[in-house]
């Protein structure tokens, strides 16, 4: 599957799961605390910052996502624009030469924010994520 076929679907899916994400997060984070607390307040600030830095990524790679599906847009318009004027190789012209060496530069982001996102919830005392995945 292409980078805009992903930058869609991942938009769409974040889009609809945002606030489930969130709101579980808060439940997985409520009930995590809870038993930190019995073990003590460290495991419960622990689970927090990585939570926190969870949702700080995920909030990143949605960004750059949005940012990938405006140029994809500006792509298609902007080639469109050139072959109506007459341009016979449009995805030479410097601004579309431009678009698409940003979007190759977010969708590296984007593979290297969601190895972080993997990397700070396997990092945990069990070796499990932070946010436990729905079946």
């Amino acid at each position: 599957m292409g980078f805009w076929e992903t930058v869609k679907r991942e938009a769409r899916k974040g889009m609809e799961e945002g606030w489930v994400l969130a709101k579980r997060g808060a439940e997985v984070a409520k009930i995590q605390a809870e038993e930190a607390w019995k073990k003590g307040s460290v495991v419960a600030r622990e689970k927090a910052s990585e939570m926190a830095e969870i949702g700080r990524l995920r909030v990143q790679i949605y960004l750059a996502h949005q940012k990938a599906q405006r140029n994809f847009t500006e792509i298609g318009g902007k080639v469109y624009d050139l072959l109506k004027s007459g341009v016979a190789k449009p995805l030479e012209a410097a601004p579309v030469r431009k678009l698409l060496a940003d979007t190759a530069k977010l969708e590296r982001q984007v593979a290297k924010l969601e190895k972080q996102a993997a990397a700070v919830g396997k990092k945990g005392r069990t070796g499990k994520p932070a946010l436990p995945r729905k079946t």
